[in-house]
């Protein structure tokens, strides 16, 4: 895996298992908003991750030494559908130190919700290989059976978070607008929408599509619409009402000292132009 996974996931995991964990809080009254995946009663649910070996250690570290500590309330993994890795849903995948096993991780936190971050930038390289074989481009680089492999990996994931029958928040290309993922707008629209068809066809009822901005306060390629600087560079990447289940943004710094670090994501519901509901 391309170390724009990497940076990706290392920005997150620094402050995910160091907040206090919550299992919910009232925000707001149950009936002004709703979509899939709400929690009940106008609450907000508090997930926490990143890899199964953070997460086992958090168990058996905290949650079973103090019966009093707060529950979680969902789990974060991540994962591809790259051909040529491997994806952690049944088995153990070790991506440049980063480990996920969705098996592991589920038996250990029956019950809870699932927040996944679906990696689809290219393994090396800018070229949008993954977003263009979801959405079925006969280019000659993903013609035949290597694009048909990424577009029946997709339905694979889609029907084994599914098969988890729990509330799935599945973060499609999350920091869409991360300089690192070097994504094309127009591919990364058009994927999301396929996504959310495959969600559809296939039955997952329980899976919402989140839209994650990576909100980064440094300007990247203009090619690629990277251009914070600009207040409306949202409306570039936005895929649509009709496939945005969930809204939501990570929280970064700049330290020049340091580098860059982040805080917690924030998700919400997709608040309709044409109304205040989620879908």
């Amino acid at each position: 895996m391309s170390r724009r996974l990497l940076i990706g996931l290392g920005i997150f995991v620094a402050t995910a298992v160091a907040v206090p964990v919550l299992t919910a809080v009232t925000q707001q009254p149950a009936s002004a908003v709703a979509g899939r995946n709400l929690p009940p009663n106008g609450k907000v649910l508090f997930l926490a991750g990143q890899t199964t070996p953070d997460l086992t250690a958090y168990k058996s570290q905290v949650l079973d030494v103090d019966a009093s500590f707060p529950r979680l309330g969902g789990v974060t993994l991540y994962t591809n559908i790259s051909p040529n890795a491997c994806n952690g849903l049944t088995a153990t995948c070790n991506l440049n130190g980063n480990v996920f096993n969705f098996d592991r991780t589920l038996a250990e936190y029956p019950g809870t919700a699932l927040a996944v971050g679906l990696y689809l930038a290219d393994n090396p390289g800018c070229q949008n290989q993954p977003l263009r074989a979801i959405i079925g481009r006969q280019d000659a680089d993903i013609a035949g059976a290597l694009g048909a492999q990424y577009r029946q990996n997709l339905d694979n994931l889609i029907v084994y978070l599914r098969n988890t029958g729990r509330a799935v928040y599945l973060r499609v290309g999350y920091e869409f607008d991360g300089p690192w993922n070097c994504y094309n707008y127009d591919f990364y629209k058009a994927a999301f929408r396929v996504v959310k068809q495959r969600i559809d066809a296939l039955g997952a009822t329980n899976v919402a599509t989140v839209w994650q901005s990576a909100s980064y306060a440094k300007d990247g390629d203009a090619q690629y619409k990277f251009d914070f600087s600009n207040a409306n560079h949202l409306a570039d990447w936005y895929p649509g009402d009709d496939v945005v289940d969930w809204v939501a943004l990570s929280t970064f710094y700049w330290d020049a000292n340091s580098g860059s670090t982040s805080g917690p994501a924030t998700t919400r519901p997709a608040a309709r132009r044409s109304s205040t509901t989620g879908s």
